[in-house]
């Protein structure tokens, strides 16, 4: 189902697709992956592999052994490396074993991360397009897929948020992998979430829209994800609640999240109080320690990479440079809410006047839980 998903988006792209016996058959100057899976050995040209995500995170991430797939060498004529291995910092070179001849490491930072930071300057612009408001404070839900994510262990927890955050102060977006929509399809996705949708969730679509809500984001309650720590490495507050320790190389950066995060308590304390307390409490100087530990070369990764493949493929670089692109406008999901319930509290004030303190909750989601925080 996954390489349907993959095709699906070469088509939407309108790229074209070939059958893998073509591939090998074609004298090609340059393959690129992102994923040592597969039977990349088989290529019959040099090969660029780029990271998946936030740089290697997961222990599945990484090569066993430290070494990656090498086309077969009988077939290559140049004098370029096999196996061109991008890491977006020095550090992450431990997880690989070069070799003077068939792989080099290439290390230049992270396009991502650059696009996002170089579109914090349009931040007010994504929060407008999301329809938050002025004053509101924008909690995103990002989820990674498999057994232990946050969707799967805690399939509830968007609309809790929703039953105990008011509405005229939070807004709350979910960012799904991109695997959960192509596992489950939209039609599940948009079944599981229909209460939520109905009372206010901005639902993220799969593809591109996930950076500018992370740029607009207030705060991002995540997973062991990549999402989480761009967030982390964009300066947001981060609150974890679900992190799968033991599927992470235990001395990467996105691991250390456990250590400079809060986690989520359930049925501690009221959901409300936690997300204040994480915005409000934020420190962002670990995260930003982390982040200096997983992505080097900063606004320089495009130009890196380019000058790579005019290499590989020995071709003079074009006179224009690659340049870092802020990312669009997010184009995401989101329903009216229809009705809500109203709670209102009377405050007695120093003067011996009384103040009325009014907030509103979508009706469609759980009974008021744990109060005001």
């Amino acid at each position: 189902m996954y390489v349907q998903g993959a095709l699906d988006l070469l088509h939407s792209l309108r790229i074209p697709v070939i059958p893998w016996a073509q591939a090998l058959a074609t004298p090609f100057d340059l393959a690129i992956a992102a994923s040592q899976t597969g039977d990349l050995n088989k290529l019959t040209c040099p090969l660029l592999m780029l990271p998946h995500g936030a740089g290697p995170g997961k222990a599945v991430a990484a090569p066993p052994d430290g070494r990656v797939p090498t086309p077969a060498a009988q077939f290559r004529k140049r004098d370029v490396p096999a196996v061109t291995v991008v890491i977006p910092h020095e550090n992450q070179a431990r997880y690989f074993v070069p070799d003077a001849t068939d792989v080099e490491l290439l290390v230049a930072g992270d396009p991502v991360m650059d696009r996002l930071r170089a579109s914090e300057r349009f931040r007010e612009n994504y929060r407008h397009a999301m329809g938050v408001a002025d004053g509101q404070r924008l909690v995103v839900v990002s989820s990674t897929w498999g057994a232990t994510s946050l969707i799967s262990t805690q399939p509830e927890l968007v609309l809790q948020l929703l039953a105990e955050l008011p509405f005229d102060e939070y807004r709350l977006a979910a960012i799904l992998h991109p695997n959960i929509w192509i596992g489950h399809g939209a039609w599940q996705i948009r079944t599981w979430l229909r209460r939520a949708l109905e009372a206010g969730l901005i639902l993220v679509p799969p593809r591109d829209a996930w950076r500018p809500a992370v740029v607009a984001s207030d705060l991002v309650v995540t997973d062991h994800g990549s999402v989480g720590f761009y967030g982390a490495a964009l300066g947001r507050p981060i609150l974890l609640a679900s992190f799968a320790d033991d599927e992470l190389l235990a001395d990467s950066p996105i691991a250390g999240l456990a250590e400079t995060s809060p986690r989520l308590q359930s049925g501690r304390r009221s959901l409300r109080a936690q997300i204040a307390a994480a915005i409000d409490d934020f420190d962002p100087e670990a995260n930003l320690v982390l982040a200096d530990l997983l992505f080097s070369r900063p606004g320089q990764s495009l130009q890196i990479t380019q000058e790579a493949i005019y290499r590989l493929i020995e071709l003079p670089l074009p006179k224009t440079q690659a340049r870092v692109l802020a990312v669009g406008v997010p184009a995401v999901e989101s329903m009216p809410v229809m009705a809500h319930m109203a709670y209102t509290e009377s405050v007695a004030n120093v003067d011996g006047s009384w103040s009325f303190l009014t907030e509103r909750y979508p009706v469609t989601t759980p009974a008021r839980a744990g109060g005001g925080g």
